[in-house]
């Protein structure tokens, strides 16, 4: 699959395919870019990876979606995916995140529909990023609706997948 006009990078959906050999390269690459300071935390998070982006040129990672199941409290305690990515610092400018975003969801939105799973009943995220909390200002975009801040400023989105029921 590709990911841009000019084939600047290419995506592989690994959701629950993770191999060993993928865990260790998604954790030398995130090693590489400084993006998980707590120890032991690439290891868990390697075997979350939903989607792999990689440079067209030479096929090295140069981002990842991780999602994994979680029950939300402010969403009435529905079961949803916790969306994350993260894109090396010298592609941030290629609309990858965006893309990471809408891949992951389409194909977890594709799984529900289908019925192949329907365990959760969409995808919740929490921008951290300054950066993309000034650029993201819409109420709707493919990360999700937006519900508001945390505690920290962080935005919350929220992506229900088609036709999700919640509780209430």
């Amino acid at each position: 699959m590709s990911g841009a006009k000019d084939k600047e990078f290419r995506l592989e959906i690994v959701w629950q395919k993770v191999t060993p050999e993928l865990a260790q390269e998604v954790a030398a690459f995130w090693a590489q870019e400084k993006a998980l300071p707590q120890a032991g935390v690439a290891a868990r998070r390697a075997q979350q990876v939903a989607v792999v982006c990689r440079a067209a040129q030479g096929g090295q990672i140069i981002g990842v979606s991780t999602v994994v199941k979680m029950t939300v409290p402010r969403l009435l305690n529905n079961v949803v995916y916790y969306y994350r990515h993260f894109v090396a610092a010298e592609h941030r400018q290629k609309h990858i995140g965006t893309t990471l975003v809408q891949t992951t969801r389409d194909h977890l939105n594709q799984r529900f529909v289908s019925g192949e799973d329907r365990s959760a009943q969409g995808f919740y995220t929490v921008t951290e990023s300054r950066i993309l909390q000034k650029a993201r200002r819409q109420g709707v975009s493919p990360a999700g609706t937006f519900m508001g801040v945390d505690k920290n400023g962080d935005h919350l989105r929220i992506a229900w997948f088609d036709g999700a029921t919640f509780k209430h």
